[in-house]
């Protein structure tokens, strides 16, 4: 932990790095927010969840909210470490690596705010036609069908519905 509380170095159970765990954290913000100023009000019901559930694991890790990640990253090892807009192929990709790499969603708080997470994305790429998904007992479960628009960021996939 440094002198301003944030923890720093290897993540426990990870191969990542505190600062590039808050980097990540920015890029699914960055993602993410083209929801908040979009016309669909049930884009803006998820970019509000969206952003608690990153700030929840900002807090919970100790590290900066996404916000203040973006405005001024820490230096990482690795370049995917730092916040950057993902494609829609890329949010996917994020949350995957979130649930299958890191020690963070394995339990408690953090795997319930992962769960949501991840059922969240989904709904959002299935509701703008990047993905679509296959449900079962009311739970998107697996992708059955990638649209052309998954290179594309979810704000270019929302402007082009206007």
């Amino acid at each position: 932990m440094n002198s301003d509380g944030l923890n720093t170095g290897a993540m426990p159970h990870t191969d990542f790095t505190y600062e590039e765990f808050e980097g990540n954290l920015g890029s699914l913000y960055l993602s993410l927010v083209a929801l908040k100023s979009s016309s669909n009000s049930e884009d803006q019901a998820d970019w509000l969840r969206a952003n608690e559930i990153l700030a929840g694991f900002a807090a919970r890790h100790c590290v900066r909210p996404p916000e203040a990640g973006i405005a001024n990253p820490r230096p990482t090892r690795e370049p995917w470490g730092q916040p950057s807009e993902e494609s829609c192929a890329g949010i996917r990709t994020s949350v995957c690596s979130l649930l299958r790499d890191t020690g963070v969603g394995h339990d408690g708080e953090d795997a319930v705010a992962l769960e949501e997470l991840d059922q969240l994305t989904f709904r959002v790429l299935d509701r703008h036609g990047v993905i679509q998904v296959v449900r079962e007992n009311g739970r998107y479960v697996e992708i059955m069908r990638w649209d052309s628009k998954s290179s594309s960021t979810l704000s270019q996939v929302i402007e082009s519905e206007r």
